[in-house]
């Protein structure tokens, strides 16, 4: 990925392109964008999250359980949000294991809460009751 274009130094803007091209399942360019992301925030929570779900729809199953250790290794260190534990399981369809980071992540009042109904991330979960239920004590349009 070319480094010339204006925001090439920018995790968002990387981010963003990576949430983009996962959304359009174009995995291999999204972990490369998301990749970049990690790499300028310095191991950002929700953009090492946002990695681990594309590397798990990629069927990159190992790279996305060591994304998870990751995570964890980070939060003993800092906050990381419970939404980026839930976008790697979401990825790897482990419907239990998202709900769980969901739960804590509602309790948490976690900004990614809001996105249940519209993250395309959440799409493997979002036809799972506890996540509608969820979604209902959010208040969020169903």
């Amino acid at each position: 990925m070319s480094s010339s274009y204006p925001g090439a130094g920018f995790a968002r803007a990387h981010w963003a392109l990576g949430l983009s091209l996962a959304a359009m399942q174009r995995l291999d360019e999204a972990i490369a964008a998301l990749r970049r992301a990690v790499e300028l925030s310095q191991g950002s929570g929700v953009q090492l999250g946002s990695l681990g779900y594309a590397c798990a729809a990629a069927n990159r199953r190992t790279e996305a359980r060591e994304l998870i250790e990751r995570l964890e290794a980070s939060s003993r260190q800092h906050y990381v949000p419970p939404s980026a534990f839930a976008l790697v399981d979401s990825g790897l369809g482990d419907r239990d294991g998202a709900f769980g980071w969901l739960e804590k992540a509602y309790e948490g009042r976690d900004p990614w809460v809001t996105g249940l109904n519209v993250e395309p991330m959440f799409d493997p979960i979002r036809s799972d009751p506890r996540v509608q239920d969820l979604v209902r004590r959010a208040g969020l349009p169903h």
